[in-house]
């Protein structure tokens, strides 16, 4: 089935215009208690993750919903599935990938899943995790051509 994205988005009534296209996915559960991970990735390595937690009864993590990000370990668990989708996108598009972002989330029966992997719009969280920014630097340099 091929997703619809939102036109446009009425943030007073936080719901879909009417007249838009809307996409949806199901509410997984475990956002409530365990979050969202966002693992970052450079140069096809685990760098540092965070786990974004809604705020009282919202389901949504971003921080102007009321939601909270704090760093979190880089498990194996979350090294593997976060790995493993970047690696599968670039043999997909032919391409070595820089920079991405995982966001993952466990589903019902207790595995990880990914939930969007972010490759355009770098949002780093470094006002958490300071060491991100440095290590993105650093990938950036390294993608600089020498003179």
């Amino acid at each position: 089935m091929a997703a619809r994205a939102w036109r446009s988005y009425d943030e007073t009534r936080c719901s879909p215009r009417r007249d838009t296209l809307r996409i949806a996915q199901p509410l997984v559960e475990s956002i409530r208690t365990e979050g969202e991970y966002s693992m970052f990735m450079l140069a096809g390595e685990p760098v540092v993750a965070a786990v974004k937690l809604p705020g009282g009864d919202e389901i949504r993590v971003h921080e102007h919903f009321g939601g909270s990000t704090k760093p979190a370990e880089i498990t194996e668990e979350l090294r593997e599935v976060a790995t493993n989708a970047l690696l599968v996108t670039e043999r997909r598009f032919g391409v070595t990938i820089p920079y991405g972002r995982a966001d993952i989330m466990r589903l019902a029966d207790g595995t990880l899943a990914i939930n969007e992997l972010e490759l355009v719009e770098p949002s780093l969280y470094a006002e958490v995790l300071p060491e991100v920014a440095v290590a993105y630097a650093a990938a950036l340099r390294d993608l600089l051509p020498r003179s």
